[in-house]
């Protein structure tokens, strides 16, 4: 039979090369004191047993010795660490102080774990005849197991194939990317790869992968998603663009990306409308015998002026989010009608040939126009002189 655990009187067979060959008997116990004795001659900055590092990481640094300790094993998060330690263009004495002239980041303490985690944590600055502290929590991390990274320096958020799908008269919304970064309320900066994660509308409020407050009808809700060491990724729907309320096991402090694009409900709160999301750009995914079967419509009929000419502006709130940079519009006059669209009323009328609207259809025959206009305001604006003349609203990009 199989034993998994052993016990310490237990024995290992072991061929004695000392004393002939002969087959004798090797403790567990004995296995371990060995292995022990072994492991901290190979790590020569192990003084001791293993260290348990403190909130500050002060045990990394020896006070009578004239460096960080290189080299040593401590335990970290649960994991063995070795760890490789420098300093930088600056002179130490005996006692562990710094005699020269204090320097921003002036020592750092990396650490390799049997987790395939490299973390770096930094002594900000220094203060000459001070040992230096270094901060809680790693400045840097690369998870090179789950292809993640930490860094606190400067960087866009920033994403790549990143997807985001809603079907019609359902409440979830599927979200992938090949690579997200997400960003701290410290400026630090996490990214993840490999995301592919559901959001349910109709799920629990306040609850991961969920909504964050209770589901409102003609609502657009942002995509965000989210990240901290004990509860991993996950991602919420939420009212707001700028100031998320963090899930249940999250904190509003913690790696966070508002995702592009965003959702909306139907009149009735029924379901979400069917959207999709290619990177920045996002559009309506229309069904039949849906809450969507047509695109949005802005407009139909008579607006305005197309001769004076008299713009209406129209607003554009409830067809795309407060993120959006520009809209992307389907124009058609029905046939013998002029149809004009702009992003500001100070366009020219239907015959101009100096100022003509960015959208400017005329004639007798029946024409379809689509194209993208860039938001100067919450409204765009229309002019047309005919019940036949449409425009609907295909999606939009992001800023």
């Amino acid at each position: 039979t199989i034993k998994a655990t052993p016990a310490d009187a237990d024995k290992i067979p072991l061929y004695d090369s000392a004393n002939f060959w002969y087959l004798k008997g090797l403790t567990w116990a004995n296995l371990k004191a060995t292995l022990l004795t072994y492991l901290k001659t190979a790590y020569s900055g192990l003084v001791g047993t293993q260290q348990q590092i403190s909130a500050d990481l002060s045990p990394l640094w020896e006070g009578t010795q004239s460096t960080l300790l290189s080299g040593a094993a401590y335990v970290l998060n649960g994991n063995i660490q070795i760890m490789k330690a420098r300093t930088h263009n600056t002179q130490i004495d005996t006692s562990g102080n710094f005699t020269g002239v204090a320097e921003t980041g002036i020592a750092t303490a990396e650490f390799w774990g049997e987790d395939d985690v490299l973390r770096v944590f930094t002594a900000p600055s220094v203060t000459a005849g001070t040992v230096p502290t270094f901060g809680a929590t790693p400045t840097y991390v690369l998870d090179m197991k789950n292809g993640s990274a930490l860094i606190n320096s400067a960087m866009p958020a920033a994403f790549k194939n990143f997807k985001a799908d809603t079907a019609n008269n359902t409440n979830l919304c599927v979200i992938t990317a090949d690579k997200v970064v997400l960003e701290n309320s410290t400026g630090a900066y996490y990214g993840v790869e490999n995301v592919n994660l559901t959001v349910n509308a109709a799920g629990a409020v306040g609850a991961p992968l969920s909504i964050m407050s209770t589901r409102a009808a003609s609502t657009w809700y942002f995509r965000w998603l989210w990240w901290n060491a004990t509860a991993g990724l996950t991602a919420t729907f939420d009212a707001s663009s700028s100031a998320p309320t963090a899930p249940t096991g999250y904190a509003s402090t913690d790696f966070k990306a508002l995702l592009p694009g965003a959702c909306r409900t139907d009149g009735s709160t029924t379901y979400l409308l069917g959207m999709s999301t290619r990177g920045k750009k996002s559009s309506y995914v229309t069904t039949p015998a849906t809450s969507l079967p047509v695109l949005p419509q802005m407009s139909s009929g008579v607006q305005g002026n197309v001769s004076i000419p008299t713009y209406v502006a129209i607003g554009v709130s409830a067809f795309v989010p407060v993120t959006a940079a520009s809209i992307s519009i389907v124009a058609y006059n029905g046939g013998n009608a002029s149809l004009l669209v702009a992003p500001n009323a100070n366009y020219g009328p239907y015959n101009s040939a100096y100022n003509p609207a960015p959208f400017s259809i005329n004639g007798a025959s029946q024409f379809t126009s689509i194209g993208s206009l860039t938001l100067e305001s919450s409204n765009i604006y229309i002019a047309a002189n005919a019940a036949t003349c449409l425009v609907q609203v295909y999606g939009w990009e992001d800023n």
